[in-house]
C-alpha cells in the first residue's frame, strides 16, 4: 500500500481510531490503540485531513498472529 492510495477526508475525524492516518502540521501520524488525551486534543485541534490506513480487522488479525499491532502513538 502506498500513501497515494489512501482517500483522505478534509478536516478532523469525529473520533480517533486505531489504524487511522492523520495529517497535522505537515506531518503524518498513525494512530495506535492508545492515544494519550493530551496528544488526542492536539491532533483533533490541528488535523488537516485523515484516512483509515489500516482497518480494524487487520489490526486484530495481526495481534492474533503474534505481531504487536497495538502500538502507542
Amino acid at each position: 500500500m502506498s500513501i497515494l492510495n489512501l482517500k483522505f477526508t478534509p478536516g478532523a475525524p469525529a473520533k480517533l481510531l486505531p489504524g487511522m492516518a492523520v495529517r497535522c502540521r505537515g506531518e503524518m501520524v498513525l494512530i495506535g490503540t492508545h492515544t494519550p488525551p493530551s496528544i488526542e486534543r492536539v491532533l483533533m485541534a490541528e488535523s488537516v485531513e485523515w484516512a483509515q490506513a489500516i482497518d480494524g480487522y487487520v489490526l486484530e488479525w495481526l495481534n492474533n498472529m503474534g505481531v504487536p499491532a497495538k502500538a502507542v502513538v
